[in-house]
């Protein structure tokens, strides 16, 4: 993940059961009170259902005060995952090339 003038951008490769994805992603905004993240990824290999290309974006705003057991950053997905943005930062140093 790198730090650019306007957000972040990262860049992704995996690997799981023969099919390969590479990603990139461009989150943009104030982190205040908007961002929005556009994702494109191109997969091969394995299965044919899972080959091509894609785009996802997401779009995210404030919507009030976090509740009790949230924090400043925290994202609430389907399911009821839980992520936060600003911890993503911190998830940098622990990736170690190889």
């Amino acid at each position: 993940m790198k730090k650019t003038a306007t957000g972040y951008v990262t860049d992704s490769v995996c690997t799981i059961g023969g099919t390969t994805s590479t990603s990139h992603a461009e989150i943009t905004g104030d982190f205040n009170s908007a961002y929005t993240m556009k994702i494109t990824s191109q997969s091969s290999g394995g299965a044919k259902a899972n080959a091509g290309d894609s785009t996802t974006q997401l779009e995210a705003k404030w919507l009030g005060a976090c509740k009790p057991d949230q924090k400043p950053g925290d994202i609430m997905m389907p399911g009821g995952i839980k992520m936060n943005i600003k911890d993503m930062e911190k998830m940098k140093g622990m990736h170690r090339p190889q």
